[in-house]
């Protein structure tokens, strides 16, 4: 629209099109809570923490406990850099990476799954 014809449409009053702006997709999506690992296991998270061998597996991977979340199945309100399956059944999270091993009971047992988690633990690094 040229400016005669804004001037003409103003001085007869007509209000003119304006588009609202567009609000941004990030301010409609929930806050993410971030966490380095999020493990999912059947098992209560108070159990799992007291676990030793779960010490020892955060400890080796220079982890905090304030770095991993401990869930019974995925949630997709963490945003997590790996996602661990203990003892439960994997499923396609969006995003990370996923590691699946037996409970830690298991996974005490066996070296083959150990050896699985640490190259996964190992890629947070």
């Amino acid at each position: 629209m040229n400016s005669d014809q804004a001037q003409y449409l103003d001085a007869l009053g007509i209000t003119r099109y304006r588009q609202k702006p567009v609000q941004t997709q990030q301010a409609a999506q929930p806050s993410l809570r971030k966490a380095r690992l999020l493990v999912v296991s059947q098992q209560a998270a108070d159990e799992l923490k007291g676990d030793p061998l779960f010490g020892k597996i955060i400890a080796a991977a220079k982890l905090s406990i304030d770095d991993v979340q401990i869930a019974q199945e995925p949630d997709s309100k963490v945003q997590a850099e790996l996602v661990w399956f203990a003892g439960t059944k994997p499923v396609e999270v969006e995003v990370g990476k996923t590691v699946a091993t037996g409970t830690l009971a298991e996974l005490g047992a066996n070296p083959e799954q150990k050896r699985t988690l640490w190259q996964a633990l190992k890629g947070l690094g």
